[in-house]
């Protein structure tokens, strides 16, 4: 069986009426996908490519002492 591609849009709601993303594919070309909405996804089971995340405008970041610094990813 197939998975069906939906979108960034379509799978976000299916994830806020509860339904399972099971036998679906998320198309994230060419989609911006906000980073708490990352989360929905993430606790879904589904990856979000990180060149689509968007984090928002810098007035949406707090700046905060104890995480300033050098970051690496931990893989």
């Amino acid at each position: 069986m197939k998975n069906r591609i939906i979108t960034v849009s379509e799978a976000l709601q299916m994830i806020k009426s509860g339904e399972t993303l099971t036998g679906y594919s998320v198309d994230f070309k060419n989609a911006k996908v906000e980073a708490l909405d990352v989360m929905k996804f993430t606790k879904a089971g589904i990856d979000v490519p990180e060149n689509v995340i968007y984090y928002g405008a810098g007035e949406n970041i707090a700046y905060d002492e104890a995480f300033a610094g050098d970051w690496k990813k931990i893989v």
